[in-house]
């Protein structure tokens, strides 16, 4: 949400007082996470996992584990290339 709020008031950085970008920032929060049409995406985003700060393995639903994927053969028809 951070991220949506701070290009929400990115154009005004010049043009708000620092006190009128505090209210609209609030504003914005208190939109999103109350109104009857953003909160719903609001909680559904807020449900997600974070996002990795580094790379790695990540384990999605439904992915067949690397042991039997590697049981299987490599994909191609025959079990090698």
């Amino acid at each position: 949400m951070e991220e949506c709020v701070r290009d929400a008031v990115a154009p005004y950085l010049g043009v708000l007082s620092p006190e009128e970008l505090a209210e609209y920032r609030s504003f914005l929060v208190v939109f999103i996470t109350t109104h009857p049409t953003t909160a719903p995406i609001y909680e559904r985003l807020r449900k997600r996992p974070a996002v990795l700060a580094e790379s790695g393995e990540v384990a999605r639903e439904g992915a067949i584990p690397a042991d039997l994927e590697q049981a299987r053969g490599d994909g191609t028809f025959g079990g090698s290339r």
